[in-house]
Order: C-alpha cells, then structure tokens, then sequence
C-alpha cells in the first residue's frame, strides 16, 4: 500500500465494527491494530488475519439469535476459525475474553482474557492461533517481530515466547466456551415437533430417491456418506425449486411433488420473508433450512434411516 493510499479506502477497522451486532463498538486497541495493519500490510503474525466475520458467524448460530450477538467477530486463522469478542458478561468490548470457534467443531476456546492480553497472544507469531500448541514457540516468531516492536512502543506490551500462560489465565477466569457453543448450536435445533418430524422424513425421502433415480452423478444411497441441496425462491406467489448436482443447478422434477412439503417446511423457519433458501440433507437424516442455520431438523435418536 502506497503512502497516503489508505486515507481514500474504507478502514479495516470500520469494516469489522459493521457486522459486530448492533450497538456494539470495538476496543480502541483493536481499532489501532486494524490501523496498523493497513499501513503494514500482510504478514502481520503468522498466518492469522483480521477481517470481518458477522455473517460467518451467522451460519454457526443463525442470523441475529442470542449467541450471535455475544459476538463480534475480528479475524480469523488460514483455516477459516473465527476470531471473536465473546460479550457473554455484556457489551462492554475491551473487558470481553477473545475466543476462537474451530472450523471443524473443535478447537473452540479461550484464547486471551480480554484484548490488551489477546494483543500480547497475537504478537508471539503462531500460524493459527485457536490450533497452535501453546506451550511451543511458534514455527515463525520472526512473522510478527515488526508487531512485537509496535506493540512495546505503543502500549508497553511484551510478548512472552510461549501462549500457554495468557491463555489459562484467560479461561480460568470465565465459563467454559466450548460448553456455551454447543448449547447455543443445540437451541437452533429442532427435535421432536410432530409436523416438522414428519416434513424431514418427506424431504429426507425425496433426496434418497433422487439419488435412487441418478440425479446425482457424485453419489449413490450405498455411499458412506452423501448430500443433496436445493435452492427455494419466492417468485411472485410461487416458489421455484432447483437441486444441485456437481455445482450446476438444475429445476426440480414435478414427479418428486417436493413443493407444498417445502412451503410447509418454510413455517417452521425464523425470517419467513426471505426471497432464497437453501436447504440441505444429509445422510444422517438432518434436514438444514438457510441461510445462517434458520432451521435444523435432525431424526429422532432411535432412528437410524
């Protein structure tokens, strides 16, 4: 980035704030780190990058739902883990623990206690920090040795050569996140709703006999695992309906009779005025309605499919 360049462009820091959830502001400190970063450019400390998230985050725990607004999200490492201000205890960002949510599912935990400490985590320079072994140095401390020097020099923080101690520090001193995730994950669930059992099994069906039929040239019923996804529309007082196959889409086949289960399946999701959704089956028998998780329905427990 040129001199000066970074005065006519939208500020990284302004970007994050905008999908924080409403009325949140972000740490001054992170707001100067942002800076910093437009200004120095990449690498900054590992592979780690700082980016906005709130939509990400959306497809975790739904579009504006209690978790995700304990949230706001700032980075993440280069396997997509998010990086967050966990608002728990409040509003309030420069007291929030900083946290990192697994791409995987796992991996999901207290990184830092608030954001002077993250700030400390940040500048020792692991690759990917919510997966790194905290009691090892990094790989490649010399990522972030220009950070290190602006950080001594603007807050008088100093980074120690190892993680672990900043982040037990911060996870003796609030609940367990892990535990708070998959009860978050857990209330988008549906389970054991008469009507919406009996609509997952119609649409679980559909997918096994398109599959059946060779609408699918990726997967057969016998394969260890399989999906099938479609798109819904709203057009005028109709929804169209499409399945994707291969990455192309291609309209749905009258014979499968799909469509007044799917305008049944859209009562049961939270933004009903949506023009698209997606919904996804899967082999277990979850049927997902999106985006951002606006339903999940999953088989009862004794029922194998």
């Amino acid at each position: 980035m040129q001199f000066g360049e970074s005065e006519y462009l939208v500020r990284r820091a302004d970007n994050i704030e905008a999908e924080f959830p409403p009325g949140v502001t972000m740490p001054a400190e992170l707001r100067q780190l942002c800076d910093y970063l437009d200004d120095t450019g990449y690498p900054i400390s590992g592979l780690m990058k700082l980016r906005p998230e709130g939509n990400a985050l959306k497809h975790w725990f739904g579009d504006g739902t209690d978790a995700w607004c304990q949230l706001a999200g700032f980075g993440a490492d280069s396997t997509g883990s998010p990086l967050a201000l966990w608002l728990y205890a409040g509003p309030d960002t420069s007291k929030a623990p900083v946290v990192s949510l697994g791409s995987e599912g796992d991996k999901t935990v207290v990184l830092a206690n608030n954001i002077r400490d993250f700030l400390m985590l940040f500048g020792i320079g692991y690759d990917d920090l919510g997966a790194a072994n905290l009691n090892q140095p990094p790989t490649n401390p010399d990522s972030a040795a220009d950070l290190r020097d602006w950080l001594a020099a603007k807050f008088g923080i100093h980074c120690p050569e190892t993680g672990i101690a900043v982040a037990e520090h911060g996870r003796s001193r609030h609940p367990d996140f892990a535990q708070w995730v998959e009860d978050a994950v857990e209330s988008t669930i549906t389970r054991d709703e008469p009507e919406a059992e009996a609509l997952r099994q119609r649409v679980f069906a559909v997918a096994e006999d398109m599959i059946r039929d060779g609408r699918s040239q990726v997967y057969q019923v016998s394969s260890a695992w399989w999906s099938m996804d479609f798109k819904v529309v709203r057009y005028r007082n109709q929804l169209l309906l499409d399945y994707r196959d291969r990455g192309k889409w291609h309209p749905m086949p009258e014979q499968y009779e799909i469509d007044e289960v799917v305008a049944r399946l859209l009562q049961f999701v939270r933004n009903k005025e949506r023009d698209h959704y997606e919904v996804s089956v899967v082999c277990s028998g979850h049927v997902t309605v999106g985006p951002y998780r606006e339903l999940v329905l999953v088989p009862p427990a004794n029922d194998a499919n």
